[in-house]
């Protein structure tokens, strides 16, 4: 079923539109060049008011926000690392009171020592007295120092060494080398050469004094002049238990990394947490600045690593105490501060562009009604209505384009009005071009008859023919019962089939329940004699043509199917038949194109008709009408 009829030719000039906004064609110079797409609403949308102002005052506040984030970080992240400087300081500080405390706290038992009346003795008649006499000088010191070093744990032992030679250790059960030149020692001749009186602290050095286990321990000492009449009888050596203070500065925490150690002024390393370290000096660049400068801190890298040096000085030995510290560990805190920056930002971003959201949309909001009026005039939605345009410019604006609206929907409904009586009287005129091209036909026909003295089929042609003729007539455009319009076909198939004799068959299926639906007169004329004309145009036998009247699943609607297993046509005939279907205009198919305008004038858009075919095969045209317009049976 490619085109219409020649019974239906006429119907070329009957094009009634859908609905009144179709008439909107004839208004488009009133509207403007491109109608109200024109306005290009799409673009509107992305670079709307309400999205710029959005834009613009997130960016505004965000700098804003980010500027002031930005200062408040560098600020409290300096801040914070001043204040972890000073904290680890403190530490410091008080790491090194307490390991003075310890270092004054050895001079009371080498005082003691050193002015006991019996020392004194023992170092100028040691070297001279028999045997027996020392054995009980030797007794007399132990009854002296058996319990001088009872609770003093950082004191390793207590030396007394005689310039004569004598040499006598308190508190460690190994014994001393009595040869042992301790005069003589490198770490013993500062002291030694020295005038000064008093206590000096010794640097670290090799404890091989000792005969047994303890001979290769590395100790720090402090040393006190005995003297008489300010002659240096000998000295007091008090060897100091590095471990002791080893454990004391380990305990103190400075971070992942961080540790502390004691050097002597010359850079030399007297307490560290790796044993093999102490004894060394230190190098490189970190002696310098070390030395430069006995408190407070500087920072330098070391090997790629960053690092914040702290060191205090001792005011009893004059040694460093100093701490090395990562400083990843001081920027700890300022990245925690950063993090909690970040937070805080990427909230305020959001709050803004929240806050922008809603306020520009307030703002926006009538501007945004105006336009969505505007979407709908340009779907060809003339109906007055309500809108909300707020107060003040918009509003004026809305009202003025409310009333143009009502202006062009009123000459919309006279161009609808004058297009309509225009298609009603081609309706006449079509249906008056049928009549007569029908008719010549059908009396030939009853002229063969009677030439060959079919009488009763002369009667009967002519009382169908009859009734086909008065059928339009009667009633005009008013619609009539679905089972009308079948009878109608059935007298139409009737004249057909005895023209054609033996060429198809024709068969009709009704659902009884819309029996009595009211159609549009002559809706089914058209399709059916397109089938006929066009389907079955080759066949010489065995033709059919079948119609199917029934509901759709959900009831709503009832769907009218016009089969015939004609010549059928190709996909791409089957697609531009629909796509012409769709036309508003078309020069072909115009029985089916009438049928589609008439059904879509009376129900709307959403019905209609459809095509499918199968080349060599079927040809089918479907009808789709609502149950709802005339069916009783759907009211009740």
């Amino acid at each position: 079923m490619a085109n219409a009829g020649t019974e239906s030719a006429a119907i070329r000039h009957f094009s009634c539109p859908s609905n009144p906004e179709d008439a909107i064609i004839s208004l488009k110079p009133l509207i403007g060049h491109g109608g109200l797409a024109g306005l290009k609403l799409q673009r509107l949308k992305i670079h709307s008011i309400s999205n710029k102002m959005i834009v613009y005052f997130s960016t505004l506040f965000i700098i804003v926000i980010v500027i002031i984030g930005a200062i408040s970080y560098r600020m409290s992240s300096h801040a914070l690392e001043e204040q972890m400087i000073l904290d680890t300081q403190k530490i410091m500080d008080q790491a090194m009171i307490n390991a003075d405390f310890y270092f004054s706290d050895m001079k009371t038992p080498m005082i003691m020592i050193a002015r006991n009346p019996n020392v004194l003795n023992i170092l100028t008649n040691y070297a001279d007295a028999e045997w027996v006499d020392r054995l009980s000088m030797q007794r007399i010191l132990d009854e002296f120092t058996q319990n001088i070093n009872q609770f003093k744990s950082y004191i390793k032992d207590i030396i007394l060494v005689s310039r004569n030679g004598v040499v006598y250790n308190i508190t460690l059960a190994d014994e001393i080398s009595r040869g042992f030149p301790f005069l003589e020692s490198e770490w013993m001749k500062p002291v030694v050469g020295s005038d000064k009186r008093g206590i000096q602290f010794v640097t670290t050095h090799v404890s091989n004094y000792y005969v047994g286990a303890y001979s290769k321990d590395k100790v720090v000492s402090a040393v006190l002049p005995i003297e008489e009449n300010r002659n240096v009888l000998g000295y007091v050596v008090c060897d100091i238990n590095l471990q002791k203070f080893s454990e004391i500065f380990q305990s103190l925490s400075l971070g992942s990394g961080g540790y502390i150690y004691m050097v002597d002024p010359q850079g030399k390393i007297i307490v560290h947490p790796d044993p093999r370290k102490i004894g060394t000096e230190i190098g490189g660049e970190l002696l310098e600045p070390l030395l430069h400068d006995r408190t407070g801190s500087f920072k330098m890298t070391d090997g790629g690593e960053k690092k914040l040096i702290i060191r205090t000085q001792s005011k009893v030995t004059g040694w460093l105490l100093v701490g090395d510290i990562p400083y990843a560990h001081i920027t700890k805190a300022a990245s925690q501060n950063r993090t909690i920056t970040y937070l805080i930002l990427a909230m305020g971003v959001l709050l803004i562009v929240a806050i922008s959201v809603i306020v520009s949309r307030q703002i926006t909001k009538p501007i945004k009604a105006l336009i969505d009026r505007m979407k709908k005039v340009q779907t060809h939605d003339f109906k007055t209505r309500e809108v909300d345009y707020g107060h003040g410019e918009v509003a004026v604006i809305g009202q003025r384009f409310e009333g143009m609206v009502f202006e062009i929907n009123k000459l919309i409904q006279d161009v609808y009005v004058s297009n309509l009586k225009q298609k009603e009287a081609e309706l006449k005129e079509l249906q008056n071009q049928i009549n007569p091209h029908f008719l010549y036909n059908t009396l030939q026909l009853v002229k063969a008859e009677a030439v060959f003295g079919r009488h009763k089929e002369v009667s009967l042609l002519i009382t169908t023919l009859g009734e086909l003729l008065r059928y339009p007539m009667y009633g005009r455009n008013e619609p009539v019962e679905l089972q009308e319009e079948i009878s109608y076909i059935n007298k139409y198939i009737d004249i057909y089939q005895r023209r054609f004799r033996g060429k198809f068959e024709f068969t009709c299926d009704m659902d009884p329940k819309v029996s009595r639906m009211r159609v549009p007169k002559l809706i089914l004329q058209p399709v059916v004699e397109n089938g006929l004309v066009h389907g079955l145009r080759e066949t010489k036998s065995g033709g059919r043509i079948d119609v199917r009247i029934s509901c759709s699943e959900d009831g709503s609607s009832v769907e009218i199917i016009v089969w015939d297993n004609g010549t059928g046509m190709t996909k791409e005939q089957v697609t531009q038949l629909n796509e012409r279907l769709s036309a508003e205009q078309d020069d072909h198919s115009i029985g089916l194109l009438n049928v589609r305008q008439r059904i879509q004038l009376k129900y709307g858009p959403e019905y209609g008709i459809s095509v499918r075919s199968e080349e060599g095969v079927f040809t089918e045209v479907k009808l789709t009408l609502p149950r709802e317009n005339g069916d009783p049976a759907a009211n009740h």
